[in-house]
């Protein structure tokens, strides 16, 4: 499994993260190549968000996808006090990896990977996406 994750847990005041879309580049992954899997979330809630927790971590786990450290891995923001994340607000999660084998991958991702973040709706964190992985050659 995949995941950046802090350690603490805390209240988000009624607000909620749902992942929105999935997409990959290249948009064709093929074995073997370096592709990259963005997960685009987003915010909601009554009031911004300025804890980083959440944001910052999804579950992701396929046996034929294998992850690989990069600059390029985890969330295009950070919120704080300095830097909220707006109700509405929308960022990517980014994970880079390979496709170790060809053929149809179901993926199921899961944004706030391990519940840091105490949300008003916990039940709509999963995401399902279906990529035709192509034989290298």
């Amino acid at each position: 499994m995949f995941l950046l994750a802090p350690t603490s847990q805390a209240l988000a005041a009624n607000g909620d993260l749902s992942i929105v879309a999935v997409t990959f580049d290249p948009i064709q992954p093929i074995v073997g190549f370096p592709a990259k899997i963005i997960v685009k979330g987003k915010y909601t809630g009554s009031s911004a968000l300025t804890i980083n927790l959440g944001v910052d971590n999804v579950a992701f786990s396929h046996v034929d996808f294998q992850p690989e450290v990069s600059s390029l891995s985890g969330s295009s923001v950070q919120p704080s006090v300095a830097n909220p994340l707006i109700s509405g607000g929308t960022f990517d999660f980014t994970i880079v990896g390979r496709f170790t084998s060809a053929g149809e991958k179901n993926l199921v991702f899961k944004i706030d990977g391990v519940n840091n973040l105490v949300e008003s709706n916990e039940n709509n964190n999963l995401f399902n996406q279906k990529i035709n992985v192509l034989k290298a050659g």
